[in-house]
């Protein structure tokens, strides 16, 4: 097997095994969500990211676009009362890997008679960040566009490894406490120095690649999810739910890439703090995030290169009935010096999103989504292009559930 998939196949091995082992189930314990999604778009001038441009939006090119945002399919099956196996496959043809699978993973939950309550994921999985990413493929009900934090988890973060969890269920709420040891993420962190923060609602799939900007060479790319120091990462973090107020959560998340490693591929070592709220008032949801981080790669001969991050947002959400509206502030920045450009490197901005939605039907949803960001870069000098770019991008969705 080459590099390429060794994530994903260490992953769907894993699955088939602890279905091979576990007791026998029946058709009834194997299930299938999923949907299909159409899009018509309006995209931004700047060219996207994605085609190695310095755009920050999925689309681009200011031309109009009908096209497929992509199929998603979500097999899980009910091993045993408390295995889960669950696969998240992908095909999106907007992207520079058509089809792959996102997630894959065992979840071992037993029943507890007791406060206490105990779980552990093995396999592939996104780690737990997203406060948007609660629907059917990682997708947010709120917007087709997640923000600028939750794009960056989808493109270059993925627990491969091994999660246990712990719940305390108390008069006044819940309290859980997570951690994780993960490998094959080494290279967390090279899209962001490089091109700064994105809002796509673009996933990378295990074994999967993300194109950098042109400014680093024609055609360049990034293996996301590789080994290259063979040493484990780490996170921990907390969850306190409260049924009359909401949530807070917080995590500390750390590769722990050994930039001592004399290796061609370069690990990027990859650490920051996140920190969330929601909350529920009426029909009001509100969201709220936030990320401070760095992250690092060892260059020969001597010397290297720490780009600084943080970005935070705002989202409120209202839903009655078939109708569910939701606008989000995002605010974003990195800091960074490169000396093969002579230049700082960093970038700020902040964006608006606006998005209504309506499901008259559960296997319909419509969403019309406005986006705007503003930020400026000092990489863009380096194209001939002004440091500030205003980019508008407008979609209709519709999704057809399964």
């Amino acid at each position: 097997m080459t590099d390429r998939w060794r994530a994903a196949g260490l992953a769907i091995w894993l699955l088939a095994t602890g279905a091979d082992q576990a007791q026998a189930f029946d058709l009834d314990d194997l299930h299938l969500d999923g949907f299909v999604d159409g899009r018509l778009v309006q995209p931004g001038d700047e060219q996207s990211w994605i085609k190695g441009g310095l755009g920050k939006l999925r689309y681009g090119g200011g031309r109009f676009e009908p096209g497929a945002g992509g199929v998603v399919l979500v097999p899980w099956v009910q091993i045993t009362p408390a295995l889960t196996g669950v696969l998240d496959l992908r095909y999106d043809p907007g992207q520079r890997d058509i089809v792959g699978a996102d997630e894959a993973y065992l979840r071992y939950r037993p029943v507890s008679t007791t406060a206490w309550r105990w779980s552990v994921k093995a396999g592939a999985f996104f780690p737990p960040i997203s406060l948007e990413g609660t629907g059917v493929g990682w997708t947010s009900p709120w917007t087709v566009t997640p923000s600028a934090i939750n794009s960056w988890v989808g493109e270059e973060l993925r627990t491969i490894g091994v999660e246990p969890t712990l719940e305390w269920r108390g008069d006044a709420g819940m309290l859980t406490a997570t951690a994780a040891i993960f490998g094959v993420n080494s290279a967390a962190g090279t899209l962001l120095a490089s091109s700064g923060w994105n809002l796509s609602d673009t996933i990378t799939p295990l074994g999967g690649r993300v194109r950098l900007p042109n400014l680093f060479g024609p055609e360049s790319t990034s293996r996301t999810f590789d080994e290259d120091d063979n040493r484990p990462g780490w996170y921990a973090g907390a969850t306190w739910k409260m049924p009359a107020y909401g949530e807070l959560s917080v995590l500390r998340y750390d590769n722990d890439a050994n930039l001592d490693a004399s290796l061609h591929d370069k690990p990027w070592h990859t650490r920051f703090w996140s920190l969330g709220a929601r909350s529920e008032l009426d029909d009001l949801t509100f969201l709220a995030q936030g990320m401070l981080g760095d992250t690092g790669v060892a260059y020969d001969p001597v010397g290297s290169t720490t780009t600084h991050f943080y970005a935070a947002y705002v989202l409120v959400g209202w839903q009655r009935d078939d109708w569910r509206v939701a606008g989000r502030i995002d605010r974003f920045g990195t800091g960074g010096f490169n000396d093969d450009f002579d230049r700082n490197l960093g970038e700020h901005g902040m964006a608006g999103t606006l998005a209504v939605t309506w499901r008259p039907l559960d296997w319909l949803r419509l969403t019309g989504e406005a986006l705007r960001i503003d930020s400026t870069r000092n990489a863009r000098l380096g194209t001939g292009l002004a440091p500030r770019s205003v980019d508008d991008q407008f979609q209709l969705a519709a999704r057809l559930f399964f």
